[in-house]
């Protein structure tokens, strides 16, 4: 059971990364107006982002 959990944040993982860093560029991104592409850019700052560069 803990491998299995283990194997699906992982992936779950991998999935957010692969989503943020194909909308890092987006004019969405870029300049969010909506709370919603405000949180979605948080999201990704704070779980993919500050990881990869920082």
């Amino acid at each position: 059971m803990v491998y299995s959990l283990n194997s699906e944040l992982h992936a779950l993982n991998s999935n957010i990364r692969v989503c943020c860093d194909r909308l890092r560029y987006h004019p969405i991104f870029t300049n969010p107006q909506t709370e919603e592409a405000k949180a979605a850019c948080e999201v990704c700052r704070k779980y993919v982002w500050s990881k990869v560069s920082g």
